[in-house]
């Protein structure tokens, strides 16, 4: 179970820790700890496939008040989208990491 959650993070064995640990999760977590966790989660150097996507010229970077306003629409209790990130991850991401990740948005819609 350890090598297939290791391989495939969102798989159905996420929904089986998920299931166990949910109703005892911490509601108050430190800051230091959430960057760990996404950082953990969302490791650096990872490779991604890119599929064949028009690129339009001229667009402008999100602001960050674009992001605040987006993440606070977010609701949760969704299911991930393709990418596999929960909604709550996103939302947390912008709560304590807004720069980093209106930096990583940012620099998916310039690519």
């Amino acid at each position: 179970m350890v090598d297939n959650l290791n391989n495939d993070v969102w798989g159905s064995e996420y929904g089986i820790v998920m299931k166990r640990v949910y109703n005892r999760l911490p509601y108050d977590i430190p800051n230091q700890r959430k960057k760990e966790i996404v950082n953990t989660l969302f490791a650096k150097g990872r490779e991604r496939t890119r599929g064949n996507i028009e690129r339009q010229q001229g667009v402008e970077p999100f602001t960050k008040e674009e992001l605040q306003t987006a993440t606070e629409t977010i609701k949760g209790g969704k299911a991930a989208a393709q990418d596999g990130i929960p909604p709550e991850a996103i939302k947390e991401a912008a709560k304590t990491q807004l720069k980093w990740l209106l930096g990583v948005l940012n620099k998916l819609l310039r690519e």
